[in-house]
């Protein structure tokens, strides 16, 4: 997403419904998905236990935490092999919500050709807007999606871990594959 010509940098959190939980829109398109995570309030939030089970799943360019799940580099073992299929297979929610979302607001997929600040309020604005359509449950006539951005050798790569993340992720696969 664009505003006067500069790229804007999003962060989403959806759940399951594609109800868009939580927004950040910045300025400069090379700031990192992790960065904008790491200062943001959700992951006070998360690091307070405010949130209780619940956790966040990532993809490999964020590093692994207590409450942020992202894939396993090198699976070796069937338990983590299921684990990394399931882990793409649920985190690719985020992706169909973003794809309805630009679907329903096609502004949000070509430069808004306004100020930062107004284009940081008109994604908002939409995703206010979006979250009133899932709630009740319009109906999409088309979807727009991408694909999903990887290091470009078709692998993840895990940065900036907790070694309490490595291994609550273990204990996370041993129990539940």
């Amino acid at each position: 997403m664009e505003a006067g010509g500069q790229k804007d940098q999003l962060w989403v959190i959806s759940d399951a419904s594609f109800q868009i939980l939580d927004v950040v829109a910045q300025s400069g398109g090379s700031t990192h998905e992790f960065r904008i995570f790491n200062e943001s309030r959700v992951k006070e939030q998360f690091e307070q236990d405010e949130f209780g089970p619940f956790i966040l799943l990532g993809d490999g360019g964020y590093g692994v935490q207590k409450y942020l799940l992202t894939p396993l580099r090198n699976p070796e073992t069937q338990q983590e092999q299921m684990y990394n299929t399931s882990h793409k297979k649920t985190h690719n929610v985020i992706e169909r919500c973003l794809g309805c979302w630009k679907g329903r607001f096609r502004c949000l997929t070509k430069n808004i050709g306004t100020s930062l600040r107004t284009a940081k309020n008109i994604i908002v604005a939409c995703a206010v807007l979006h979250n009133l359509a899932v709630i009740w449950k319009e109906e999409l006539e088309d979807i727009y999606f991408e694909e999903e951005a990887d290091n470009g050798n078709g692998q993840h790569e895990e940065i900036m871990t907790e070694e309490k993340g490595h291994i609550f992720r273990q204990q996370f696969i041993q129990q539940h594959f």
